[in-house]
């Protein structure tokens, strides 16, 4: 009795689904060595002792069958759902040809609905399948983890010319799997044109060995894990599709547009990270852009409509509808304002290379910074010239012409110009020579102005002689 539970309900299960032969050899031997103890006991100990021994053995087939049922359980469980994942793949095989087909007999009608159909995209149901032959009247397209696949047909606005159209075959990712993972072991079953999702990635279906990748916004189809796909496009023998459309994630040298976008890209909200440069004709920003150590480099012009901040902005032109705040300096080549240079404090504009410049220190004077003098070949116009001194260096000589209003020097004298000649500014009351000027000739006789009496008051230079005249 007990040979015959030990090899019929327990090495059989061992031996098909968990133990090597080697396992299996050393049991019987066990239970051969059970055996002879059990005759030996018999005839040692007579019959009173068998019953004894009897139930030690059966404690230890029960001990057995428990741990063989363990181990083939869980192997029978594995056996099975290896036959239900290939029964998956081959139904998608089978969807997979009869989309191609489909897509291949039926492209100008496909090109054209895709055209113009929301995010140019159109789809192909069970029953145009039927109906055109392409699946059998008792196929489903429902796979044996009870998800249904949706059959998908990607354009572009030009599909309806050039014809360009990409078939999708994607499950709706109904996760009722026997074990995680299903997915992907249905897509190794299926070859190169299948794709899935993971729990970690259910926004990305990931054609096996990465040969393509897809996020399901794009196909307008909702992130799940386990979802079960095959890119149609990709079996061999569908002419039509053209697969320089998809964007590749590795650079090819030879096919340098397979990196190339020919529409602009929605993030929908989402970042861009870890990238190098960004390179373009321009930026347009609903916010704040924040630059760290690099800082922003241009060529061109930097636009806002609200701040521009930083510690060092260095460019050609500046134009800013608003304000430019900088914690540092902002150096450029030129910088033009409609409105007013403005300082705050004792500062004001400063010669970096000549260490002069203006500035204000009170609410009165406006002073030049390091003592710098001032110098105009032009006119300074106020309504009070105030200083410690007032010094001309116009060279007047008495008698000489000159524009009114003006102040000149002869000698130690200071002259001013009255009625178009120089005279002495000489101002003391009752003084001869107050408004006296003097006269330089070759003649020895002294010259004659109408109200003015003129005397010799000595040689003047080489051979002439100076002439003093003063009011009569």
């Amino acid at each position: 009795m007990l040979v015959w539970l030990s090899q019929n309900f327990i090495m059989m299960p061992i031996q098909r689904y968990c133990y090597p032969y080697r396992q299996k050899v050393k049991l019987l031997r066990i239970f051969n060595r059970l055996k002879n103890k059990q005759r030996d006991s018999i005839t040692r100990y007579g019959i009173n002792r068998k019953a004894g021994v009897t139930a030690v053995e059966m404690a230890v087939v029960l001990v057995l069958l428990a741990v063989g049922a363990t181990y083939g359980v869980r192997h029978y469980s594995q056996y099975v759902n290896h036959q239900v994942t290939q029964s998956a793949a081959n139904q998608l095989q089978v969807i997979t040809t009869a989309v191609g087909n489909y897509a291949r007999d039926n492209r100008a009608a496909l090109a054209t609905a895709a055209s113009t159909s929301p995010g140019y995209i159109t789809t192909v149901s069970e029953t145009d399948l039927k109906n055109g032959g392409y699946l059998l009247p008792s196929a489903s397209l429902t796979n044996p983890f009870g998800q249904t696949y949706q059959i998908l047909v990607k354009g572009s606005a030009t599909s309806a010319t050039d014809q360009k159209i990409m078939p999708f075959v994607v499950s709706d990712g109904n996760n009722a799997m026997v074990e995680p993972g299903d997915a992907r072991r249905v897509a190794s079953a299926v070859g190169g044109s299948a794709g899935y999702t993971t729990s970690l990635e259910p926004e990305t279906i990931t054609g096996l060995n990465n040969l393509w990748q897809f996020d399901v916004a794009q196909w307008g189809v909702s992130p799940a894990p386990e979802i079960i796909a095959s890119a149609v496009f990709y079996e061999e023998g569908v002419e039509q599709m053209d697969l320089s459309e998809l964007l590749h994630r590795n650079y090819d040298p030879a096919n340098p547009h397979l990196n190339r976008m020919n529409t602009a890209i929605d993030m929908n909200g989402n970042s861009v990270t870890s990238a190098n440069q960004f390179s373009g004709v321009s930026a347009n920003l609903s916010s704040a852009l924040t630059v760290g150590a690099g800082g922003i480099s241009s060529a061109g012009n930097v636009t806002s409509s609200g701040q521009v901040s930083g510690n060092t902005v260095v460019a050609n032109a500046i134009s800013s509808n608003g304000s430019i705040s900088a914690g540092g300096d902002v150096t450029g080549n030129s910088m033009y304002a409609s409105n007013w240079f403005r300082t705050y404090g004792a500062t004001g504009w400063y010669s970096q290379t000549y260490g002069g410049g203006w500035y204000m220190a009170d609410a009165t004077w406006i002073r030049a910074y390091g003592n710098k003098s001032i110098y105009t070949p032009g006119t300074i116009q106020g309504g009070y010239i105030q200083g410690n001194a007032i010094r001309s260096i116009q060279y007047a000589p008495p008698g000489g012409g000159c524009t009114g209003g003006s102040i000149g020097y002869y000698g130690s004298s200071t002259m001013n110009c009255v009625n178009g000649t120089w005279r002495s500014a000489g101002t003391a009351p009752g003084a001869w020579w107050a408004s006296c000027f003097i006269v330089e000739t070759n003649n020895e006789s002294s010259p004659s102005y109408a109200g003015y009496l003129c005397k010799n008051t000595g040689a003047g230079h080489s051979i002439t002689y100076n002439h003093t005249c003063c009011p009569a």
